[in-house]
């Protein structure tokens, strides 16, 4: 399921504040707020493996990226969970390289948001494809439409 095509609240959607461009400018903000101890240079192009090993090395602004990202994704999947009653969700794309700085974040926002029922047995893991999905599915499209699949999908 793509949730990220969601509205909020506010009529944007989920991509509108999570998808890379945007947690770039979110990245730059921070920086020049200067709230949080980086070592990010504001020369230095700010992308995904570069937040990624700044908050493995403790970096306090690419920490914050993170819980953006998190507080975020957790607010849509509670509108999810309401609707579709679900407790196993998979996390998946781009954002599951920062998983472990991702989902804490995303899990205090839903189980703030939600009664035990929704998050008693609640499990939220990487989905195994990682962000290797989208690739995967264009290329089962062109093998299909080329009959590569054919016996296969018989």
């Amino acid at each position: 399921m793509e949730i990220g095509h969601m509205l909020m609240s506010d009529g944007k959607t989920l991509e509108d504040y999570i998808k890379l461009s945007n947690i770039v400018k979110y990245a730059h903000r921070l920086m020049e707020e200067g709230k949080f101890k980086t070592s990010i240079s504001k020369t230095e192009e700010i992308t995904p493996k570069v937040l990624h090993d700044a908050a493995c090395a403790g970096d306090e602004l690419a920490k914050e990226v993170f819980r953006y990202i998190g507080y975020y994704l957790g607010m849509n999947v509670v509108s999810v969970m309401r609707v579709i009653d679900l407790d196993n969700i998979l996390l998946g794309g781009g954002i599951s390289g920062a998983f472990e700085f991702i989902v804490p974040h995303m899990k205090a926002y839903i189980e703030k948001s939600l009664p035990p029922y929704y998050t008693g047995e609640m499990t939220i893991r990487k989905a195994s494809l990682s962000n290797d999905a989208g690739l995967l599915g264009a290329a089962g499209l062109i093998m299909e439409d080329y009959h590569v699949l054919g016996d296969v999908l018989d």
